[in-house]
């Protein structure tokens, strides 16, 4: 019996990234959904801007542990989203 993936979801308690979280989880989920690599990077490359844009909040407090819990996420999803634009691209010059 195939076990369904469930979401692991948390909140982050902070104004300014709950103006982008639902943003968010659309791209991340579109990029999920995508088969075209092309569509992936698309996706990936706006998540970047959003996450770039997030880590570096003018209102980032390094004792403020909702802070550290942000940036660790968004520090994920960043990896992910450059995985996703690097794989791409070298896949791309290998046919050229």
């Amino acid at each position: 019996m195939e076990k369904k993936r469930e979401h692991l979801t948390f909140e982050i308690d902070c104004p300014i990234f709950s103006e982008y979280k639902d943003q968010i989880r659309k791209l991340v989920d579109s990029i999920k959904s995508h088969k075209v690599s092309s569509e992936k990077v698309d996706q990936a490359k706006a998540l970047l801007n959003i996450v770039d844009f997030l880590m570096n909040c003018p209102k980032y407090d390094e004792t403020d542990e909702k802070c550290h819990n942000c940036y660790f996420f968004l520090k994920l999803k960043r990896e992910t989203a450059r995985i996703i634009v690097k794989v791409n691209s070298q896949s791309f010059e290998r046919y050229l």
